[in-house]
């Protein structure tokens, strides 16, 4: 009777060993398939990493392309005006230049004591504005002043001139 007992205990643990090597397989193949799909996972993230740092160079020499687009603009900029005499005591400032003027101000000892406006002004390109100077005062008072800024700017930019 005891080789009975051990015959069923034995087949008992051979049951037991199956099921327990069929749960570890079953357990190792979830196992295979979630490494595979974490592995996916990472050379996805790898790759959009990878475009991403891409997308960061391209930016950075686009924005290093538009600085010296920039600098090369300003370093080209030539003062706009032109101050031509009109009449009597009347001149016409011209904006010479490609860009709209703002904030201009023109100033000077001979404008200065008429009754006029002066100011602020946009004036666009190839526009103009009239203004008058009063009679001599004397040498070196014949003179205006312009202050302006460009539309991408935010500080005054100035020209001095002889009036004509």
């Amino acid at each position: 009777m005891l080789g009975w007992i051990a015959v069923v205990t034995a087949t008992m643990a051979l049951i037991v060993a199956v099921f327990a090597a069929l749960s570890t397989r079953n357990s190792a193949r979830r196992a295979d398939a979630s490494s595979a799909r974490a592995l996916d996972a990472a050379e996805q993230a790898l790759t959009a990493a990878e475009e991403a740092a891409v997308s960061v160079v391209r930016s950075a020499e686009a924005a290093e392309l538009m600085v010296a687009i920039e600098q090369r603009r300003d370093a080209a900029y030539v003062t706009p005006w032109t101050i031509a005499f009109e009449h009597g005591a009347g001149f016409v400032l011209i904006n010479e230049g490609a860009e709209t003027a703002c904030d201009v101000i023109i100033s000077g000892p001979m404008l200065e004591r008429l009754s006029q406006e002066l100011g602020p002004w946009e004036i666009g390109p190839r526009a103009s504005r009239r203004f008058y100077a009063a009679g001599d005062l004397g040498p070196g008072s014949k003179w205006a002043e312009v202050s302006w800024r460009r539309p991408t700017e935010h500080e005054l930019r100035s020209w001095r001139t002889d009036l004509p």
